[in-house]
């Protein structure tokens, strides 16, 4: 029984992984645009490190990467780059702990200041409204 469920759960991430591979095929190009804007964001995060060399070097350096990564996707099938990805992972888990661990710290920044101006931007509406009491 047990066999029959992991052979079960494998043809399901199989046909995931197909269906995923068929979507992405089509969607390459807006993929390949999402990570060049995400590159783009990354270099005007790393401004914000004017003071420090070092970090805004990294995050230039990931930037970079992220333009080679766009470049990739745009040339390569989804089933490449799925097995680049997964013998990168294999071969490097260090290196792909610090890459999440970077890209989390970027998204919380991001989340952060979209909140930061959405709060600027509902305070300007809140004082440019006439208040109930005034006509």
């Amino acid at each position: 029984m047990a066999s029959a469920a992991v052979d079960q759960g494998r043809s399901f991430l199989d046909s995931a992984k197909v269906q995923a591979g068929q979507y992405v095929d089509r969607r390459k190009s807006d993929a390949a645009q999402s990570v060049r804007d995400l590159a783009e964001s990354l270099r005007t995060s790393s401004k914000t490190f004017q003071e420090r060399p070092n970090i805004r070097a990294v995050f230039d350096s990931a930037a970079d990467g992220l333009d080679q990564l766009a470049d990739s996707v745009r040339s390569r099938s989804f089933a490449e780059l799925y097995e680049d990805v997964e013998e990168a992972m294999r071969r490097r888990p260090a290196t792909v702990a610090a890459a999440s661990l970077a890209a989390g710290f970027l998204f919380s920044r991001f989340l952060k200041a979209s909140a930061e101006e959405q709060r600027r931007g509902n305070r300007t509406r809140r004082t440019a409204l006439p208040s109930a009491g005034n006509p």
